[in-house]
């Protein structure tokens, strides 16, 4: 006699599922907060000028708010270059998430102008992309674990995925309390002289009813499935 079981179908297919929905959706925040909220951003900063001017938008994260009423000539100081945009009486500085007019290039003060994503927003992007990568990795390491999962039941005893065999005499009860609820059976048995536990659960193991069912003639176990039957 020899059972030999792998995971079941669908509790491999829902963890597949749901590891491609996380790294996917990890996948489409990262990209908004990596690229694509500074892209729109620089979009939108370009749709404000004269199409003959749009090619000279550069981007410096050194360029914020801060400078919001301070003058061109503390501007250029601080930031070592002249502005990226400037005609005979305008000149403008761009950030990643505005930038800086100032109306009158000799007299006037800068204005900081906002845009659709700001600095929060892509921060936001970043962290919830970050939470995602780590709740997808963990689904993606669940789903290894249940492909390489094998059970078998033989002569021998029951072998555990971890390559351990459970010798039939050292098999000392099966709990089946939860099994209406929760579908899982706990197997105790005796392992190098202390008690250990190993849970045979229906929704993971493809061949639960043969294995359970074998154990309980063998051992003289209450079956869970002849009383559900």
């Amino acid at each position: 006699m020899q059972i030999t079981s792998g995971p079941l179908s669908g509790y491999r297919n829902r963890l597949l599922i749901a590891t491609l929905l996380f790294l996917g959706a990890a996948g489409w925040f990262g990209w908004d907060g990596w690229r694509g909220y500074a892209a729109a951003n620089v979009t939108e900063m370009k749709s404000l000028l004269p199409a003959d001017a749009q090619g000279s938008v550069v981007v410096d994260p050194r360029v914020t708010k801060e400078f919001h009423g301070t003058t061109l000539e503390v501007i250029k100081g601080d930031l070592g270059f002249e502005p990226p945009v400037q005609s005979q009486k305008e000149a403008r500085y761009f950030g990643i998430d505005g930038f800086l007019t100032m109306e009158n290039k000799s007299t006037g003060m800068a204005e900081w102008k906002t845009v659709r994503h700001s600095q929060t927003d892509i921060l936001l992007q970043k962290i919830i992309a970050f939470v995602l990568l780590g709740v997808g990795l963990i689904m993606l390491f669940r789903l290894m674990g249940a492909i390489q999962t094998r059970v078998v039941l033989d002569d021998a005893g029951l072998r555990l995925p971890s390559g351990q065999t459970v010798a039939w005499e050292a098999m000392r009860s099966l709990a089946t309390n939860r099994y209406r609820d929760k579908g899982w059976v706990d197997l105790e048995y005796d392992a190098g002289g202390a008690s250990r536990v190993f849970r045979i659960d229906s929704y993971q193991l493809a061949e639960f009813d043969a294995i359970v069912d074998e154990i309980c003639t063998r051992k003289g176990f209450e079956n869970p499935l002849a009383k559900q039957g």
